[in-house]
């Protein structure tokens, strides 16, 4: 009987290890596919963050591939669409992000502001109300929400996105030079002429530095995101 018991007990150790062994094997697979996705995100980032959007896009794009269920890789992919100016392949991420999630205000964001360049001012002013809606407390945000509605020739919804701006971000760099545009335009031409003073002492301060569509569109929004996989 001692004998048999003996002879049991190391077939049961070879079933279970044989087991055991496919889902340990399953495990560090998973382990290395997250490993691989955080180090594609960080390298996008890297890149990102030094203007190297060509070699960020690829680098996203290839971790949408290993998590395409993927929110901040989507954002980072569109806002990288964004900065190298395909407005068109910026949407279609942005789409894609809110296929993941319909309350991203990111998401939104940068879809109104790809739309915006192409100049789709209607779409992009819809897409910014929303994100607004979910998120309001975004200067950059009020800022283009101006420019669209301006595009419209909506002028008194275009000069209280402006003026918000204004309010909370007094130098901005072309805020007061939009304002004093509308102003005008409005007839209310004493204000005009304060906010083309102001807008003159901002630029006295910030001579030599050349503005362009990413540096309005900049906020939280457009950062990229950390990997999460």
């Amino acid at each position: 009987m001692r004998n048999r018991i003996n002879w049991i007990i190391p077939v049961i150790t070879i079933a279970t290890l044989a087991i055991l062994q496919p889902a340990c094997s399953k495990k560090k697979d998973d382990q290395t596919g997250g490993d691989a996705f955080t180090q594609l995100m960080t390298r996008g980032n890297g890149f990102f963050e030094k203007g190297e959007v060509t070699n960020a896009i690829a680098a996203y794009l290839e971790a949408t591939t290993r998590a395409p269920e993927s929110l901040d890789a989507r954002l980072n992919l569109a806002n990288a669409y964004l900065l190298a100016g395909d407005s068109a392949n910026a949407i279609e991420q942005s789409q894609q992000a809110l296929n993941l999630d319909h309350n991203s205000a990111a998401a939104y964001y940068v879809m109104g502001c790809a739309q915006l360049r192409l100049d789709q001012a209607e779409t992009a002013t819809k897409n910014f109300q929303q994100s607004q809606h979910l998120d309001p407390a975004v200067t950059a945000l009020n800022f283009q929400l101006g420019l669209a509605q301006e595009k419209l020739g909506h002028l008194e919804e275009a000069i209280t996105q402006f003026e918000s701006v204004a309010k909370f971000e007094p130098q901005h760099p072309s805020v007061h030079y939009r304002l004093s545009r509308l102003y005008e335009r409005a007839g209310r031409s004493a204000d005009a002429a304060q906010e083309m003073q102001k807008h003159q002492g901002v630029s006295a301060k910030n001579a030599g530095v050349t503005a362009t569509a990413a540096t309005f569109e900049k906020c939280k929004y457009t950062l990229p995101r950390i990997a999460f996989a």
